[in-house]
């Protein structure tokens, strides 16, 4: 699926997130930003690379995940699309190789909310 040229909508909770991350390093926030923007927008060459992309294809409705990894630190910004719409519902810092199933669980409930709040 190509995510370029279509708009993004972030949820309240992943602003939090990304706020609280700023607080903390304003580096890693500017990085989640910028990889959102690449993953939206695909910024010519300077498009996200696939790897950092990951689909989750057991997940109702199809869940996506950016990765960002700044300073040995994983960040998860999970979304979902509808047409020309993703939006990106749940955010984690990730602190182990597999995603803690109760996570991937969360992010289902709270992107497909999201979703269903964009008719």
């Amino acid at each position: 699926m190509r995510f370029h040229d279509m708009r993004a909508e972030v949820s309240e909770e992943v602003y939090e997130f990304i706020d609280r991350i700023a607080a903390q390093d304003e580096k890693a926030a500017r990085k989640i930003r910028a990889n959102i923007g690449r993953c939206v927008n695909g910024f010519g060459k300077q498009r996200l690379p696939a790897d950092l992309l990951e689909k989750y294809p057991d997940s109702n409705p199809s869940i996506f995940s950016i990765r960002t990894i700044f300073k040995g630190l994983c960040y998860r910004l999970f979304f979902g699309t509808k047409r020309d719409l993703i939006c990106i519902g749940h955010a984690v810092v990730k602190k182990s190789q597999k995603l803690p199933y109760h996570e991937k669980e969360l992010a289902e409930v709270r992107v497909k909310r999201f979703l269903d709040s964009f008719q």
